[in-house]
């Protein structure tokens, strides 16, 4: 439960979903937002960064109301240019 392994993690799924393979990101994503949750809080600076990275491969794989929910739990704003979900 180190944050250390977050990182690498994370740093993985960026490189990942930075060329497309968005399958293989998203889990990533997922395991280093759920460390960082548990171990720094919602509110820490790299949880919330690790949400909204997630929430941008949610929204490039269409599945816009994940990354809403997503978006709404962790507090964070969508760029003007992203669909919107409704």
């Amino acid at each position: 439960d180190h944050p250390e392994l977050a990182g690498a993690w994370y740093n993985l799924a960026r490189l990942y979903h930075d060329t497309g393979r968005i399958a293989e990101a998203e889990p990533l994503y997922r395991s280093a937002l759920e460390l960082r949750t548990r171990v720094l809080g919602d509110e820490n600076q790299e949880t919330v960064g690790n949400a909204q990275s997630l929430a941008a491969l949610l929204l490039d794989a269409g599945r816009f109301a994940e990354a809403e929910t997503l978006e709404t739990r962790f507090g964070l704003t969508r760029s003007s240019d992203a669909p919107a979900t409704h």
